[in-house]
């Protein structure tokens, strides 16, 4: 079976190093991947997220580019053989900056209990339903960063 993936982006009017401010560090990322964050975002180090509706997932980090990129794998402390891999990249777009990130479900490396971020029970059982949730969570995240990025920019926070 092929990896399973979702990809969403989202263009924000703010300088990439801007925005990578929202993607390279836990105070960043907090808010909008979730509703907090406790990671040192560091290649091997482990932490965690709790989502907005209460999910709480354990990652660790696998990847990191400075100002371009950030990777890690993470699961539901509930399901932990639910693993998924996910890519966060910034790339500079002129006067502004794109938001990609990619999460991928490979069945190869997941259990047989494995979903795509949490979603589905089973391999067998992954549904395009269950695929559209995930994508709505991450339109959901890049809608939340988009509205911190605008605070920032306009000197509201940060």
């Amino acid at each position: 079976m092929d990896p399973l993936t979702i990809t969403r982006s989202i263009r924000i009017d703010a300088a990439s190093e801007a925005v990578w401010a929202s993607v390279g560090a836990a105070d960043g990322l907090a808010g909008w991947i979730g509703e907090s964050v406790d990671l040192d975002v560091a290649v091997g180090a482990a932490g965690s997220v709790v989502d907005h509706d209460g999910t709480r997932r354990r990652l660790v980090v696998t990847e990191v580019a400075e100002g371009e990129r950030v990777g890690f794998v993470w699961w539901d402390d509930d399901r932990p053989d639910d693993v998924s891999t996910v890519v966060i990249c910034v790339d500079d777009e002129g006067d502004g900056a794109r938001v990609t990130v990619t999460e991928t479900l490979d069945p190869v490396n997941a259990g047989a209990a494995g979903g795509l971020g949490g979603r589905a029970s089973s391999l067998a059982g992954a549904e395009v339903g269950d695929l559209v949730e995930v994508a709505d969570r991450w339109e959901g995240r890049l809608g939340r960063l988009l509205g911190l990025a605008s605070l920032a920019a306009a000197g509201v926070v940060g």
